[in-house]
């Protein structure tokens, strides 16, 4: 009689677990969104022209993951997670009384250096796609051929979350 053995049954097991974290928007995917929003909020700032440092200190940062909703804005997401860049409405320069939710879309719309998400987006986005994908990348399983499929999924990820508009 033959007594087959399995072999590697549990590893592969424990490798699915750590897969499905470092995909999920609880786990790997909505620290990668996080990290690389924090990224582009940083680089809006900084090429954001100054004047009084109002409208550069006015952008704000929010997320959002698997279930939950951002805190300042109503942003539901179920199975996702969700970065967000924006200046804040509630802001008021303190040498004009205006708010620069109102004069900063006034400044992005010169275009060119003046346009601060539009250059986010175009110069920093790169990075930032490859700072989430080394957030996920750093937490799928080692090992084995499960590098390479896990790897794949990843790049699948953000290659599907860059063709929607880069959002991540």
């Amino acid at each position: 009689m033959i007594h087959p053995q399995i072999r590697g049954y549990w590893e592969l097991q424990a490798a699915r677990v750590q897969l499905l974290e470092a995909i999920s928007p609880r786990g790997g995917l909505g620290e990668a969104v996080k990290q690389a929003t924090l990224f582009l909020h940083g680089y809006a700032v900084n090429v954001t022209h100054v004047v009084s440092g109002t409208l550069a200190s006015s952008h704000l940062v929010d997320f959002a993951a698997g279930g939950a909703e951002t805190y300042r804005y109503k942003i539901r997401v179920r199975d996702s997670a969700a970065g967000l860049i924006y200046i804040s409405p509630l802001t008021v320069n303190p040498f004009t009384g205006d708010k620069p939710s109102e004069y900063g879309l006034v400044e992005h719309r010169k275009g060119g250096a003046h346009a601060f998400y539009r250059r986010t987006y175009e110069e920093a986005g790169p990075f930032a796609l490859l700072i989430a994908h080394n957030v996920i990348y750093g937490r799928l399983p080692r090992g084995g051929n499960i590098i390479g499929i896990a790897g794949t999924a990843a790049s699948g990820v953000l290659g599907a979350a860059q063709s929607l508009g880069g959002s991540i």
